[in-house]
């Protein structure tokens, strides 16, 4: 009985397969996979070369066709898949790489993009007019305000807390940024970005005192210069080293006691120069790009450390919709601290782009963007939300505006008879940050 099972499994499996390779034969995958594309049944022609590979059937002319299936349903990623295949066929074939470069810039993968179109022939490079060696690449200008409603802390007249010797608010008024930044390609494999920007940032300092109120307005100048290198390193992976240097100039009071405990407020300049380290791995895997980072940064006195991981995921394949998801921890020698940013971008047309954001957890001395912006200001900012509208002028030129809700909380000094200094948190308030940027592509 058994073996009579036995044949009937070997009688029925050699039927299957006989059908599997009459349905699956080159004359036949060749003829329908080219009526398909004929007649522009993208969907079909997709289904069935899939189905086709799976069978051991593959040449360049399926993997031209599919990838042209998916360019024109602008699915590019997996487009630039079908091209890379193709060129393994035919290697000098400039209809396959004209492709494949634009899927790689319609997709967002840039350093393939030019790494690819450095084997291109002359003709190519001229028609695409990749051919011109350029000192400069791109030319980034941003800049805007920070407003808010940062409250004048109410009080009752002096400070008649016999138990308080003093007390202190500090209050931020308004902040003006300004950056301007350059990108160079350097090699086939590696470019430069750097910029100069400068922050000029409005305090006001409050002391309660046992005879009155003193307060001092002033401001803190920090300028900055920033600079990565993206080296990429083949197989979608791209590595990017990063410092951030920052000097902070500024001048406000400081109280101290003398030997008879008689308080005394002093003007002290400060002219500390922070420094921030930041690296970044990102690897492109199908629809995702998986990018770890961290950085190690000395701020406000102190020693600050982030690692994280961020997902991006493009559910069409290519920059229609995209979601960035970055986790990141960050610690110093007294607390720890998660902060999670999710991003939804939407491509409205061909020339605008919308995304939105909220972060989660608290902001203070932290580093985003692999160290090109750092919230080194002594805010207790407890979240975040923002929009931001991509508008592209032409090939060229990119507009960009963005605007940030930052939700902070004031904090208050409080110095009693023992002179130990105690903090206390005070009351909510809100900034809002709006800065325009463009990029300029030579």
């Amino acid at each position: 009985m058994q073996r009579l099972i036995f044949i009937f499994f070997l009688f029925f499996s050699s039927i299957q397969i006989n059908y599997a390779q009459s349905l699956y034969n080159f004359t036949d995958v060749d003829s329908l996979t080219y009526r398909f594309y004929n007649e522009q049944k993208w969907d079909s022609l997709i289904l069935f070369s899939k189905q086709a590979i799976e069978n051991n059937i593959d040449y360049y002319y399926l993997r031209m066709r599919t990838g042209i299936a998916y360019y024109e349903l602008k699915s590019f990623r997996k487009s630039a898949k079908q091209f890379e295949q193709a060129l393994k066929f035919n290697s000098v074939d400039v209809v396959a790489s004209e492709y494949l470069y634009f899927s790689y810039i319609f997709s967002g993968q840039n350093e393939k993009a030019v790494l690819l179109s450095n084997s291109f022939p002359l003709s190519l490079k001229e028609k695409l007019k990749l051919d011109k060696f350029k000192l400069i690449d791109e030319v980034y200008i941003e800049g805007g305000p920070t407003l808010g409603n940062n409250p004048y802390i109410e009080r009752n007249g002096p400070n008649n807390n016999q138990n308080i010797i003093l007390k202190e608010d500090e209050l931020t008024n308004d902040v003006r940024y300004f950056s301007l930044g350059l990108r160079h390609r350097l090699t086939k494999r590696i470019s430069i970005f750097h910029s100069a920007s400068t922050i000029d940032i409005g305090k006001t300092q409050i002391f309660d005192v046992y005879d009155g109120q003193i307060t001092n307005d002033y401001r803190i100048f920090q300028r900055q210069y920033y600079i990565n290198a993206g080296i990429y390193l083949g197989k979608g992976f791209i590595i990017t080293p990063a410092y951030h240097l920052i000097n902070v100039n500024y001048d406000k009071l400081e109280f101290s006691f003398d030997n008879n405990d008689k308080l005394f407020l002093e003007q002290i300049n400060y002219n500390p120069n922070e420094h921030v380290f930041s690296l970044s791995l990102k690897k492109d895997i199908g629809n995702f790009d998986v990018t770890l980072n961290g950085s190690y940064a000395k701020l406000n006195n102190n020693i600050f450390t982030q690692e994280g991981i961020t997902f991006t995921f493009f559910p069409k394949s290519n920059l229609n919709y995209y979601i960035n998801l970055p986790f990141v921890f960050q610690q110093n020698s007294m607390r720890q601290n998660i902060i999670i940013d999710p991003m939804i971008g939407i491509r409205l047309n061909n020339k605008i782009w919308v995304e939105g954001n909220y972060t989660f957890g608290h902001l203070n001395n932290y580093v985003e963007k692999n160290a090109y912006i750092v919230y080194n200001i002594n805010d207790n900012i407890l979240s975040r939300k923002g929009l931001s509208l991509l508008f592209n002028i032409n090939k060229n030129i990119q507009f960009s505006l963005i605007y940030q809700h930052l939700k902070k909380e004031n904090t208050r000094l409080i110095v009693e008879k023992d002179k130990e200094p105690k903090i206390i948190n005070t009351k909510y308030f809100i900034n809002h940050t709006i800065i325009g940027g463009i990029k300029w592509t030579l």
